[in-house]
């Protein structure tokens, strides 16, 4: 952990500017709209609250992440750290490693 910073200050900085890059990308009606205002939705709790920070790396997929096979044990490790954060949000890296494991199983 590298400290805290307020959820609305997080919300604020790090989620809205991309959902509204986003939404203004989408016509009217578009499906993913909806998804847009669940997100905002879902994560309204953590207004006024404050949130522990970790550093981010930013981009956890291929081929920032190297593993290293040493026999008996396996090492990982990431390069390419331009996209890290020092007071990132806990669980981004995670949901975004999730979400390229998703998208390349899928195609």
């Amino acid at each position: 952990m590298t400290g805290e910073r307020s959820g609305t200050d997080l919300l604020d900085t790090l989620l809205e500017p991309r959902l509204e890059r986003l939404a203004a990308l989408l016509p009217d009606g578009h499906a993913l709209l909806g998804t847009i205002a669940a997100t905002r939705e879902a994560v309204s709790p953590l207004r006024g609250r404050t949130l522990p920070t970790v550093f981010e790396h930013g981009d956890p997929a291929h081929p920032n992440i190297l593993v290293l096979d040493g026999g008996r044990t396996t090492r990982v490790g990431l390069v390419d750290w331009e996209l890290g954060l020092e007071r990132g949000v806990v669980g981004h890296d995670l949901a975004q490693l999730l979400a390229f494991l998703a998208f390349s199983d899928a195609s």
